[in-house]
């Protein structure tokens, strides 16, 4: 059995939708290929794209950002972590490298995490990094105030550069990267219709339905009773770690909940979340209006917005408009936006056909 090791950063969920998409792919084509996976990423995330055909390795491969909520990051913690962990350590490069040569994988597939490419050169394997963004450009937003990031950023960003082939996924950050292959955004495809997945949730054919969504972290929604008040609009709210006593129209979904949340962006009228790579591909998909909460500080932000305004129905809001429930207001303003799906070849499909001609 071929076998291919994806290692994933924990950094919040879009990553690893990403690369369950272009699992997903991948395993159209070849139906017999199997996937190991390291990653902090809970396993129940994967196997609502993949079912049965991966193993799961709970190793924490990246740190990323810590962050103190969905919209805030904790620089000095993430220093103390990447102290922690930078340079990899060897005994940690060689026990994986033995892992991949010990269950047979061909090649090594990594979403922004570098510690996968050094474990493929260990063990003399052939890498792919997809990304948008590495964490070298990313910290380099703050080397102003913490210029300790500098040396970290440098270090991970060499790794990065060591890769067999860089893959860039649209909106992609730094355009200095020279790559392999560029794609469009990549979704996980939804395998419901709209009317399919409405009635799955109970949701009112007549009302009009909004998803609120950060990226699968919780945050403190001071303006449940605002939301509730709007008798005529349907709020479907996932990721609460357990569903809270509220009043209709608010629908409440645990975290591993049995709705494919391409499926629950699908049955929408309109989506309100975190400036987000997975959360932007799956409403591109969709076609559906989307109101973007950015992150001060997260340099990625200012490049999903760029993308917003330019290829999606919808606009952007600072944190402030988010917390207060601001968002509120405009509520019917992006209700009346038209639905605007992109045709097209899913990103997924292409980096599947490139991985695929490179590790027969």
């Amino acid at each position: 059995m071929k076998r291919l090791a994806v290692f994933v950063t924990p950094h919040g969920f879009g990553h690893a939708a990403r690369s369950a998409a272009v699992m997903e792919a991948l395993r159209r084509r070849d139906p017999e290929l199997h996937f190991e996976i390291f990653t902090r990423v809970p396993e129940w995330f994967f196997r609502a794209t993949l079912g049965s055909v991966f193993t799961a390795h709970p190793v924490d491969v990246d740190v990323g950002f810590i962050q103190r909520d969905a919209l805030t990051e904790d620089v000095p913690a993430t220093l103390r972590e990447l102290e922690r962990r930078i340079p990899f350590a060897p005994e940690t490069v060689d026990r994986l490298a033995q892992t991949l040569v010990e269950r047979g994988c061909s090649a090594v597939l990594c979403d922004i995490a570098p510690l996968g490419v050094a474990v493929a050169h260990r063990a003399g394997l052939p890498c792919f990094l997809q990304e948008n963004f590495t964490w070298g450009w990313i910290y380099a937003g703050h080397f102003d105030r913490y210029p300790a990031l500098r040396r970290y950023a440098e270090y991970l960003d060499a790794w990065s550069e060591r890769a067999t082939w860089r893959i860039r996924t649209e909106p992609a950050c730094d355009p200095a990267v020279r790559a392999a292959l560029s794609v469009p955004p990549v979704a996980r495809p939804p395998r419901l219709t709209r009317a399919e997945s409405r009635a799955l949730l109970n949701l009112a054919p007549d009302r009009p339905a909004v998803l609120l969504t950060m990226g699968g972290m919780n945050y403190p929604h001071a303006f449940y009773d605002r939301m509730a008040a709007r008798a005529d609009i349907q709020f479907v709210i996932p990721g609460e770690s357990s569903p809270r006593e509220a009043a209709s129209p608010l629908l409440f979904l645990p975290r591993n909940s049995r709705h494919y949340h391409p499926d629950l962006v699908m049955g929408m009228d309109a989506v309100l979340g975190k400036a987000g790579y997975s959360t932007l591909a799956e409403i591109r998909q969709a076609g559906i209006p989307y109101a973007c909460v950015l992150r001060h500080g997260f340099r990625e932000s200012r490049v999903l917005e760029t993308y917003v305004r330019e290829n999606l129905p919808g606009f952007c809001l600072e944190p402030e408009a988010f917390v207060t429930g601001g968002w509120l207001d405009r509520l019917d303003e992006l209700l009346a936006l038209p639905r605007r799906p992109h045709p097209g070849i899913n990103g997924a499909d292409r980096i599947a056909e490139f991985v695929g001609s490179k590790i027969r």
